[in-house]
């Protein structure tokens, strides 16, 4: 989102001094790294749009995967039914790739929160100054919410709805709620980050999260309104439960899908930060 074109290396947020992140220029690029003192030398990088991308790619191959065996091995609730995403993971073998791709998504999901959060930081950081704190509170939200979105995401791949049907409903309305309302953050950040660094690079990355954001909400909220209102016009006072799941089901994909398009912004906002591996190092024996 920023407009610098150099490669960003995160370095690890330990306390050095005060343990404020900031954004120093090197010759190899603003480096990401606290305050205080040097960074410890990493061994080699990796680009850290690979996690978003590889979590997202994945998630997407899980579902569509799960999805396939459920209509092929007629695992849905009625005949002619489509199944909700809940319900491709119940079955065998279907549950094992449910549960494994998506947990596993939720984790490169995870990490590439916190790596965000860390860029988004040094942005705040480098405006010096007007650095205000509302900035700062808002990434910390945004923050939390993609992690409570990871986390439910996790949780309901590991509570099928035929074994914990209350416990996977909980979660699968975590995980929307809380991906819908990172993704409001997240805009109300980037609005008043840019307008701060008076910014006006990657317009259209910006228009693009507002715009998946505002139609994730028509599709949670609003749709669903405007459907009952659609079938009662048409004649359709007691819609069948084969009905009545189809229209649920192509909801949540929309729903879904406007998720996805969404957060394919944010691994173009990584494309230039460099996450550090560092070399282990293993202490000589004491000799006594």
């Amino acid at each position: 989102e920023g407009g610098r074109e150099e490669d960003y290396v995160l370095a690890p947020l330990h306390n050095h001094s005060n343990g404020d992140p900031v954004a120093v220029p090197t010759d190899d690029g603003p480096q990401l790294h606290s305050a205080g003192g040097p960074p410890p030398q990493p061994r080699y990088h990796i680009r850290a749009l690979y996690l978003p991308l590889a979590g997202g790619v994945l998630a997407v191959v899980t579902v569509c995967t799960t999805w396939l065996l459920t209509m092929a091995l007629k695992h849905t609730a009625c005949a002619g039914c489509l199944p909700v995403i809940s319900e491709t993971g119940v079955h065998t073998p279907e549950r094992y790739i449910f549960t494994g791709g998506l947990c596993t998504a939720a984790l490169l999901f995870a990490v590439s929160d916190f790596v965000y959060h860390g860029l988004i930081e040094a942005r705040i950081n480098a405006l010096g100054d007007m650095a205000t704190r509302t900035l700062r509170v808002l990434n910390w939200i945004g923050f939390y919410l993609g992690l409570s979105a990871c986390i439910n995401l996790a949780l309901l791949s590991l509570v099928d709805i035929g074994a914990g049907f209350i416990v996977h409903i909980i979660v699968s309305f975590l995980f929307f709620a809380s991906a819908v309302a990172f993704q409001g953050f997240s805009c109300v950040l980037l609005y008043k980050l840019r307008k701060a660094e008076q910014s006006s690079s990657n317009s259209f990355l910006f228009i693009w999260k507002v715009i998946t954001w505002l139609l994730s909400m028509t599709s949670w909220f609003v749709l669903p309104i405007v459907v009952s209102i659609v079938l009662v016009l048409v004649g359709v006072r007691s819609p069948s439960e084969e009905l009545l799941r189809n229209v649920r089901a192509l909801m949540q994909y929309t729903l879904i899908s406007l998720l996805v398009l969404h957060f394919c912004a944010y691994i173009w906002d990584l494309r230039y930060v460099l996450i550090p591996i560092y070399p282990i190092t293993i202490p000589p024996p004491q000799h006594i």
